[in-house]
């Protein structure tokens, strides 16, 4: 079909963390020595029929984590899904109303778990979840959207052992659809 695409992507991702410095504790071998192996598979669609235009995909995470030292973490398998649907009412007029849906999922990075005196072993991963609906109207080279966005994390255990946040959430915008 001229008007339908799919797509198919497959990453591979290999993280270890080495310490060679004085730790106070060393002697305890305390420092867990991890090695994580992230895998990523993403399906997405995108599609157009007369004056509807639509994308849905989504995001496959597998990740398994081994240490040398202590207890390492489950593995974990999330699927994230993300939609987007835009229509223009009007043939003649630059009118279109959009939406969005999209869930976000985040693992702690090798800092947020084992970073020294601030790293907290104990963290879980996080979650979001972002809606979007807006207007755009386009005449005269001259822009103006109208955008209502929304963003509810579902943040797990992401407080460090100082009381302070370990991670800011990335800011995604979505622009130009």
């Amino acid at each position: 079909m001229e008007n339908w695409e799919v797509s198919l992507a497959y990453d591979f991702q290999w993280n270890t963390l080495d310490a060679k410095f004085y730790m106070p504790t060393e002697s305890d071998g305390t420092f867990p020595y991890p090695t994580r192996y992230t895998q990523m598979a993403a399906l997405a669609t995108a599609f157009e029929w007369g004056r509807i235009k639509g994308q849905a995909s989504v995001l496959g995470y597998f990740v398994h984590e081994k240490v040398k030292r202590f207890e390492a973490r489950p593995d974990k398998a999330v699927a994230t899904p993300a939609f987007f649907l835009s229509y223009k009412p009007f043939h003649r007029q630059d009118l279109s109303v959009r939406a969005f849906y999209k869930r976000m999922f985040r693992m702690p990075t090798f800092n947020d778990l084992y970073y020294t005196d601030m790293g907290n072993a104990f963290l879980k991963p996080e979650y979001a979840e972002q809606f979007n609906i807006g207007l755009k109207y386009t005449k005269n080279f001259m822009n103006m959207p109208a955008r209502r966005h929304r963003t509810s994390p579902h943040r797990g255990n992401r407080r460090g052992a100082k009381g302070g946040m370990l991670a800011d959430w990335p800011r995604i915008l979505y622009e130009n659809q």
